[in-house]
């Protein structure tokens, strides 16, 4: 059964990604999603961001990454550690970054030992998203390793194109608590207290 579910998501991330790839007006769309996704108390009064870095078919987050530094909050970026985990370092501002692992903008500097409280908020990227918050990433796992210990608020960030009814899922996947896309907001609560 996991040999097909597997291949489930290959196709899945295939359709998913050319879907995305073909998306027009990303930068209108981006912006959308960031509006929402600022307008949201849970958003407004964390005390860290931990975001992603987009690529340019992704969301956006540029922008957010921005306002929030400028607003005086903590702002960790992701990169992959030795240990094959995400390691999240604290960023002053966007040019603090540099290519790294799989062609992704990385922080430079020491991994902050920054505790991060319940309050603090994760943006997560996904290549779809489905109701009950369960994304389907690149298939090595990262985002699903660090959402089964984070114990704040995660938020995945996604076009309309992106999100689907149901997604199949493995044992090992973690849902994010919300998703935004530049139409709505899914309350997927899917976190056991």
């Amino acid at each position: 059964m996991a040999g097909s579910i597997a291949a489930q998501k290959r196709t899945l991330r295939q359709k998913a990604i050319a879907t995305r790839i073909a998306l027009t007006d990303r930068d209108s769309r981006s912006r959308a999603i960031a509006d929402r996704l600022e307008s949201e108390d849970l958003f407004r009064n964390a005390s860290a961001i931990l975001t992603y870095v987009s690529k340019p078919e992704e969301v956006n987050t540029r922008g957010i990454i921005e306002r929030a530094l400028a607003s005086g909050r903590a702002v960790l970026t992701p990169r992959v550690g030795d240990n094959q985990a995400l390691e999240w370092v604290r960023i002053e501002a966007v040019n603090a970054l540099q290519t790294g692992s799989f062609g992704v903008m990385e922080p430079i500097g020491p991994a902050t030992t920054l505790e991060i409280s319940s309050d603090g908020v994760a943006l997560i990227p996904g290549v779809a998203f489905d109701r009950a918050g369960f994304r389907l990433g690149w298939g090595k796992g990262f985002f699903d390793r660090f959402l089964a210990t984070f114990a704040g608020a995660s938020i995945g960030l996604a076009f309309d194109c992106q999100l689907y009814e149901s997604l199949p899922r493995e044992p090992h996947d973690r849902a994010v608590d919300y998703v935004i896309t530049e139409t709505e907001i899914i309350y997927a609560n899917q976190r056991s207290e």
